[in-house]
């Protein structure tokens, strides 16, 4: 029995996945950008925390604790001095610049409507789970 041009241009069109159709996906490009903002705004702040270093930081935090009022000498803002170092500086720009071009990769793969695109964001995401877990098991309440 043979096949009609209208079967073979249907089994063509349902062999044609959702993923490979960047017109089935109409808000996909929007979610691309939103990322795209996160990895530019990520990137940034990891260049300008290693540009920076670590006296601008410590006067940013001074001067909020000195917009809220806060008592230099026995308040959170203290402690919160003491914990940045250079190397917490460093560390803080390279995990942040790890995360940008994590959100970067996921807005090249959105943009490009490629399949793995959201197991990869799903897998991106797990990244918070140690420091989720952390802070359940620090503070239960």
């Amino acid at each position: 029995m043979r096949k009609s041009r209208a079967q073979d241009r249907y089994r063509s069109s349902c062999n044609k996945t959702r993923a490979t159709r960047p017109q089935a996906h109409p808000g996909l490009h929007l979610v691309a950008l939103f990322k795209l903002a996160k990895g530019l705004v990520s990137g940034s702040t990891a260049i300008a925390l290693a540009a920076l270093g670590l006296q601008p930081i410590r006067d940013l935090i001074a001067n909020i604790g000195a917009l809220l009022h806060f008592d230099p000498q026995q308040s959170a803002m203290v402690r919160a001095l003491a914990s940045i170092t250079p190397e917490t500086v460093h560390m803080a720009a390279m995990a942040i610049g790890v995360y940008g071009a994590l959100r970067f990769a996921l807005f090249w793969a959105l943009w490009q409507v490629k399949a793995w695109a959201s197991w990869f964001g799903a897998i991106a995401a797990t990244i918070y789970l140690p420091f989720c877990s952390y802070a359940v098991w620090r503070s239960p309440g």
